[in-house]
C-alpha cells in the first residue's frame, strides 16, 4: 500500500485538452495522441469533420503546422512532421492510414485544424 499522504487527484479531462495543436512541436503532438489514446482521444478536424489520430510516428517534413505535406497522411507540426497510422472519423470505425485514404483522399497541401 502507499502511504496516504502526498496523495494527488489528477483533473477530469476536458475536451480542450485533447485537440491537437500542431502549432506544437512533432514530438509533443506524438505525445498527446499516445496519452489519450484511444479513449479520449486526441482529434482534429478535416474538412469539417473531427477525426481521431489514435496513433503517430514521427518523421522527418516541413510544411505549414498542420498541413499534410504528403498525400499519405504526413503532417506537419511546428517543427517535424508525423506520419498518421490509424484514425478514426467521428460515429465510425477506426482505420488504418492505408484504408482510410481508400474512401477519402487526403491530398498534399490539406489542413487539418
Amino acid at each position: 500500500p502507499q502511504p496516504p499522504e502526498g496523495i494527488t487527484y489528477a483533473a477530469k479531462i476536458e475536451r480542450g485538452e485533447t485537440k491537437i495543436v500542431w502549432q506544437n512541436s512533432a514530438a509533443d503532438v506524438v505525445r498527446q495522441i499516445n496519452a489519450f489514446s484511444p479513449s479520449p482521444g486526441a482529434w482534429t478536424s478535416l474538412g469539417g469533420d473531427r477525426v481521431k489520430i489514435l496513433v503517430a510516428t514521427m518523421t522527418d517534413g516541413r510544411g505549414e503546422p498542420g498541413q499534410a505535406i504528403t498525400d499519405d497522411l504526413v503532417v506537419a507540426c511546428r517543427d517535424g512532421a508525423l506520419r498518421v497510422d490509424r484514425l478514426q472519423l467521428a460515429g465510425r470505425q477506426a482505420l488504418s492510414a492505408s484504408d482510410f485514404l481508400i474512401g477519402r483522399p487526403v491530398l498534399a497541401g490539406t489542413m487539418f485544424t
